[in-house]
């Protein structure tokens, strides 16, 4: 098994482990690390990635969620501290895992592999690859930028930053109707329905919760065709798509600045995301990556209505 997989598996035990032991907080430990974002590019890390260097910040303390690979640093004229000179004596390193499309083996070649082949097209398979990072605190000559604070509660959300976030969601252009005392998402009417605002402890919690139903307005067949029909509750398909939603949920709390809320309803799908992850050492890693389509496709659908504006 390659180091990427080994990794993979790795990741997905612990997290399997924090929802036996924390439950619906299993999310918690990584959005309280702030956003994994690489040093040099400025970029910020996504799906899986993003998840684990937040837990890996949370586990051993480091104060920023920042990270550089050893030749960033080296061709910024930084220094990796070596690992005898920090205060543990170990080393900040970490996995990044990717897929990286290769030429698929010719006696692997299905007919239209071949076709393709005869028309001068390589036919490619997505192979899971890793690279390494070090954290902000064993880079010597670099210095950390100022960590934002997520709002946690509904005195933290000004009026500028509550009419942010309400923009965000109108443009999307979702079907939202405030109504009854249930959120969900229907697909039949492609409807999202909120109770109001008031029903919520905070208005952190009323986001959190919309970030989740926007989330499933992602998987409809006229958008990113994820959900399954008919997909019953207790079944793997129906667990797998709210694991997708409280991922995204997390994910857009945190691009929209507020600490993602665990709803208590999610308790019941526990069992069920457990199930579904030790049953499929690939379970965790579709999850977040669908999760993280979700947040791109609802990214762009920002973009076109600064177009539309423009």
């Amino acid at each position: 098994m390659s180091k990427a997989n080994q990794h993979l598996e790795a990741v997905q035990a612990k997290i399997i482990e924090q929802m036996e032991t924390v439950g619906s907080d299993w999310v918690k430990p990584w959005i309280n690390a702030g956003i994994a974002t690489n040093a040099s590019t400025e970029k910020v890390y996504r799906g899986i990635n993003l998840f684990h260097l937040g837990m890996i910040c949370s586990e051993f303390g480091y104060e920023h969620n920042e990270w550089m690979t050893f030749k960033q640093a080296e061709a910024k004229g930084f220094k990796i501290i070596s690992n005898k000179d920090m205060p543990d004596g170990k080393s900040t390193s970490q996995i990044i895992i990717f897929y990286k499309p290769m030429p698929k083996s010719k006696k692997y070649y299905t007919p239209s592999d071949n076709a393709n082949f005869s028309n001068g097209k390589i036919p490619m398979i997505p192979m899971l690859k890793s690279y390494r990072v070090f954290n902000a605190c064993q880079i010597d000559g670099y210095t950390p930028k100022a960590k934002a604070k997520l709002a946690n509660h509904v005195n933290d959300l000004s009026k500028s930053k509550t009419k942010e976030i309400d923009l965000f969601f109108a443009n999307t252009k979702a079907n939202i109707k405030i109504t009854g005392d249930v959120a969900c998402y229907v697909p039949s009417i492609d409807e999202i329905r909120m109770p109001s605002k008031d029903s919520f402890f905070t208005a952190v919690d009323f986001y959190s919760t919309q970030a989740h139903e926007s989330t499933h307005w992602t998987g409809s067949k006229t958008r990113l065709n994820r959900l399954k029909a008919n997909a019953k509750f207790g079944s793997a398909s129906y667990a797998f798509e709210e694991l997708v939603a409280e991922i995204g949920s997390t994910f857009l709390c945190a691009k929209l600045g507020i600490e993602a809320q665990p709803r208590e309803d999610h308790a019941k799908y526990l069992n069920s995301w457990i199930k579904v992850l030790k049953n499929d050492s690939k379970a965790l890693y579709r999850a977040f990556s669908q999760a993280q389509k979700a947040v791109d496709f609802l990214d762009n659908l920002q973009e076109e209505s600064l177009q539309q504006v423009a």
